[in-house]
């Protein structure tokens, strides 16, 4: 949601706007407006909270979590702290609505958890909770080490080996290859039965506005007078069997 608006809606609450001061030109946040905001993040973030909830009860038998932080130890010290503020099984509402990102819920909740103790040596009581963590703190450098030694072995790898001209031609062949529908790409791929009734509606105004030039021999056609034949070609005549008897 865009906060930089000078005006907020909200269902329950109507419409706040900014102060505007029209001397100075200058606009200022009111009270409404900071109250409707922060109804709005505080949603938002409820949102959030039970996407996360979703996806965290839909593993069936192993759940990995992956995150990244850039100072772990003083995550970690912040964690701890936070996390046993509250002796509850549930973290206070302030502790919830302040998060910025998934880890500032997932991390307090699980640094109160046994699996956890390793990382701040027993300083803080743990809670008993049947749920089973394994939890890795691993630094970038291994990420960044075992990254480059792979692509400096793929590039020694390959600068050994014979190029095919055949493959090579392929490949040149697909990459410089044109799509052959390539006016099929400008038109919707979704049309509406409104929009196809609209078309059909024009292309028949149109075929009614058109004047086609009659041929000279519909003229023919339409001045031809039809005469009817004499009587006595019309009269009926006889059957075999009159002819037989006659």
């Amino acid at each position: 949601m865009d906060f930089s608006n000078t005006y907020l809606f909200d269902q329950q609450y109507g419409l706040a706007v900014k102060a505007i001061d029209p001397d100075n030109r200058i606009i200022y946040t009111s009270l409404p407006f900071l109250a409707i905001k922060e109804k709005k993040i505080l949603e938002m973030k409820a949102e959030e909270m039970r996407i996360l909830y979703v996806a965290m009860t839909r593993a069936k038998e192993r759940l990995i979590l992956v995150g990244s932080v850039k100072n772990w130890e003083k995550t970690r010290d912040e964690w701890c702290e936070i996390g046993h503020l509250s002796e509850q099984s549930m973290l206070p509402e302030y502790l919830r609505a302040r998060a910025k990102n998934y880890l500032d819920w997932i991390g307090p909740a699980v640094a109160r958890h046994e699996c956890f103790a390793s990382f701040h040596n027993g300083k803080y009581n743990v809670i008993s909770h049947p749920s089973k963590w394994m939890i890795s703190a691993i630094p970038n450098e291994t990420f960044l080490n075992t990254f480059s030694q792979k692509d400096d072995s793929i590039l020694d790898d390959t600068s050994q080996q014979p190029v095919d001209e055949n493959i090579l031609y392929e490949l040149k062949k697909r990459f410089t290859a044109k799509y052959p529908f390539e006016h099929s790409t400008k038109k919707k791929s979704k049309t509406s039965v409104t929009e196809i009734k609209r078309i059909e509606n024009l292309q028949r105004e149109e075929e009614q506005d058109e004047w086609i030039p009659e041929s000279h021999e519909s003229n023919q056609q339409k001045n031809t007078t039809v005469i009817k034949r004499p009587m006595f070609l019309q009269q009926k005549s006889l059957s075999s069997t009159e002819m037989g008897t006659a």
